[in-house]
């Protein structure tokens, strides 16, 4: 397939960038539309997902499993159960075996043989969401497919294209310089998408995420049975997942629906302190890098998008090296200081990198990996993006925190 089919990786979210609508093309968003319609209405689909990574991602994005999804009733969510692989660089490959209806969430961990079920609001869940986002597009969950596509200040509609023997409409959304692109492809059958890439840089420079569906039977006929997990034998539950009220409200039609959860703070917040040590056995802390603008990188290594906005922070330390600009990684979730460390080495990273960053999550309203902000000179808030914006947003916004008054 051709080089322009480009997927996005589930992230999850998207930069909070002001979509430039001038630029966005009536019959991509139309496709979008049509797309969203599909996917909302469609009782039943399975497909085989397989991620991947080009570049220096290559040797780190590795997932590959078979998805199923049912809309047993229109007004609840979707139930999903994902089984499959993922590739842990630090670790030895996960199993995956998940599955949810919404509400709660049920799945196996290998590493202690237990079976786990809990709330979906619960952080344990949503870690391991977080990695069956590596091989089924979150469009299938959400109630707003195509969100972050939408955001990007560029969308366009390109021509048709093949994509394993079936022709796809290829919608694709960039940044204003064309160093960030989300691309697409839709089947125009049945409106499903079949593949999608999240790629940044240009030319011998571009790095990409591909996640790919095939064998897609959007006809498929489940029951509840299909959605059920075994207990194995020698594995133990632990089961508490009674369901936070904000949770089953959501999905009740005759309760209002709870407001979304806040997402990082405000330009012009001050930023709160915090003090670690680096792996190289440095403070750092907020108070001893005053008169520095600040670039916060919240990531962790088990989610695989954090590694695009990894290559271009460090692309862009080189380049502001002497200047009064520090780039610090805080790597979050992490099993151990060694995962966070040799996420560095693989990846190249030279800036500064704390390895267990989790104490300052809740002050900087962080709830997805990964996150960024720019911290000017005062010590102040610039900017806040969820999931990397792409290289002229970010520089951008640092060049704009160094001339804080």
């Amino acid at each position: 397939m051709k080089t322009r089919f480009i997927l996005a990786a589930a992230a999850a979210c998207s930069a909070m960038v002001s979509p430039a609508i001038a630029q966005q093309s009536d019959d991509a968003k139309a496709s979008l539309a049509e797309s969203t319609k599909a996917i909302h209405s469609i009782p039943g689909v399975s497909f085989d997902g397989k991620k991947y990574g080009t570049g220096m991602l290559k040797e780190i994005i590795d997932c590959e499993g078979k998805v199923k999804v049912w809309r047993q009733d229109a007004a609840k969510p979707a139930m999903i159960m994902v089984t499959g692989r993922i590739k842990q660089p630090a670790a030895g490959d996960k199993n995956l075996t998940f599955m949810s209806d919404g509400m709660t969430a049920t799945w196996l961990e290998q590493k202690n043989n237990t079976k786990y079920e809990r709330s979906v609001s619960d952080s344990l869940a949503q870690q391991e969401f977080s990695l069956v986002k590596q091989i089924m597009p979150e469009e299938f969950t959400s109630t707003q497919p195509y969100a972050q596509v939408l955001r990007m200040e560029k969308l366009s509609k390109l021509p048709n294209d093949n994509f394993k023997g079936e022709v796809c409409e290829v919608i694709e959304g960039s940044t204003a310089d064309g160093t960030r692109t989300i691309t697409w492809a839709i089947s125009v059958a049945d409106k499903l998408p079949r593949r999608m890439e999240m790629a940044t840089g240009m030319g011998d420079k571009k790095i990409s995420m591909i996640l790919e569906m095939t064998s897609v039977n959007a006809a498929a006929k489940f029951t509840a049975e299909d959605f059920k997990i075994s207990m194995p034998t020698g594995y133990v539950e632990d089961k508490a997942a009674n369901v936070p009220a904000e949770i089953a409200n959501k999905h009740n039609p005759n309760v209002a629906p709870m407001p979304e959860v806040e997402m990082g703070l405000k330009a012009g917040t001050a930023a709160p302190a915090f003090s670690f040590k680096s792996t190289d056995g440095k403070d750092v802390t907020l108070a001893g890098m005053k008169g520095d603008v600040v670039v916060l990188e919240f990531f962790g290594s088990m989610f695989k998008s954090s590694a695009v906005g990894s290559a271009t922070l460090q692309a862009m330390s080189d380049e502001f090296k002497g200047k009064n600009v520090k780039f610090v990684g805080l790597a979050c979730r992490e099993a151990n200081e060694n995962t966070a460390k040799e996420y560095f080495k693989t990846n190249g990273l030279s800036y500064t990198l704390v390895a267990k960053g989790d104490a300052a999550v809740a002050d900087y309203k962080v709830v997805g990996f990964p996150s960024y902000y720019v911290i000017d000179t005062k010590g102040n808030v610039a900017a806040f993006y969820q999931s990397f914006p792409g290289k002229d947003v970010m520089t951008s916004a640092v060049n704009q925190a160094m001339q804080a008054k």
